[in-house]
């Protein structure tokens, strides 16, 4: 049961249209609206139980990579029609994400919802759970359904990892987080998290729209498909345009300039309280622009030379610890896969050996 007094009228009229938009859908992937009305001064809306959400499953700790798999695809089925309906949620978070009892996970919580361009809130404001937003999202600008693409993809990584994926000294310093990118890669916290599933994550939170999944539904069938035992082809697609896009950029890339003064959000920052050092430290601090695509691209590709070529060309640069650890990882990845491959021809091996020794027993 949702109540909303109806002297908050703002949040009245999200209540109106998350009722509206519950009582035109049935599907086994969005919370089913029962009824709803209003009793006095207050309106309400009844909804089916659900046995709890993924935010409790994420303070548990990590959670096993088929149940991240399986919450990803019943939460991008839901969303898939959500988004046929030209709408967009705007606040998928893993509260908002319900267990149902019989384990199936649904879409919960529409009050953010709206349609196409139209905004419910004035200009500029910013809606949503800070840690999830899309960077579009932070900026205050015009959403698509990509924008919830993006908010799954920090939903699953905040399942696998047990944390949201950008922490910070209150709501102002996430956006800032969020908006300088890139994502954070979910195995320099979990580095025993499947591939798979590392390429699920990295699709759906690019930077820019343009760099995720073009559609839920690609999303969804890369969870069903690593549940299956396949791999995640649309993921390689994301990965395989933005490397060329990287490998382009890379050659045509002149040296870094001098770090960026772009405001961008730090004066509405400044302007709800946000502390002056704070302010001035993320100015200062922020990447330029050259220097966060280069990052992005070396997030978006993840190979031994992305990463190098970054270091060579940002000597200096914002992402020189996170692409210093990221090399560390893959030397680590190929150091296991050398083992494993010396381990199995060491077994071959033994079995030649008993075979020939066979062979020596039984001839004449």
């Amino acid at each position: 049961m949702k109540i909303v007094p109806t002297a908050q009228v703002s949040d009245a009229e999200r209540f109106l249209r998350e009722a509206e938009v519950l009582s035109d859908i049935d599907h086994p992937h969005v919370i089913r609206c029962l009824a709803h009305g209003r009793h006095g001064d207050h309106l309400w809306i009844a909804m089916e139980p659900a046995a709890s959400d993924l935010a409790v499953e994420m303070r548990a700790g990590t959670c096993p990579p088929n149940r991240i798999l399986e919450a990803g695809r019943g939460a991008a089925a839901g969303l898939a029609v959500i988004h046929a309906l030209g709408l967009v949620h705007r606040d998928i978070t893993p509260a908002n994400l319900l267990r149902m009892r019989d384990g199936r996970v649904v879409i919960g919580d529409f009050g953010l919802i709206h349609g196409g361009h139209e905004r419910l809130t004035a200009t500029g404001e910013v809606l949503g759970t800070p840690a999830y937003l899309s960077p579009e999202q932070a900026d205050g600008i015009a959403l698509d359904p990509r924008s919830d693409i993006y908010a799954l993809g920090a939903v699953l990584f905040a399942l696998a990892t047990g944390r949201p994926p950008y922490v910070a000294d209150g709501a102002w310093g996430v956006l800032a987080l969020i908006t300088a990118g890139p994502f954070p890669d979910p195995r320099l916290l979990r580095p025993d998290l499947p591939l798979e599933l590392r390429a699920i994550i990295r699709a759906a939170t690019g930077l820019q729209r343009e760099d995720r999944y073009e559609a839920i539904g690609l999303l969804g069938e890369d969870c069903q498909a690593v549940l299956a035992g396949g791999t995640p082809r649309n993921a390689g697609k994301v990965r395989s345009r933005l490397s060329a896009s990287a490998a382009s950029r890379a050659a045509a890339e002149p040296p870094a300039g001098p770090a960026s003064r772009t405001l961008r959000p730090v004066l509405t920052a400044a302007a709800v309280g946000l502390g002056l050092g704070v302010v001035l430290g993320w100015v200062v601090g922020r990447p330029d622009a050259l220097d966060r695509q280069a990052l992005a691209a070396a997030w978006a590709d993840g190979s031994r030379e992305t990463w190098e070529l970054y270091l060579r060309n940002h000597p200096r640069g914002s992402g020189v610890d996170p692409a210093t650890r990221a090399l560390s990882i893959i030397n680590d990845e190929q150091h296991v896969q050398r083992q494993i491959a010396r381990s199995k021809l060491e077994q071959d091996l033994d079995s030649l050996e008993a075979e020939l020794a066979r062979l020596r027993e039984t001839r004449p």
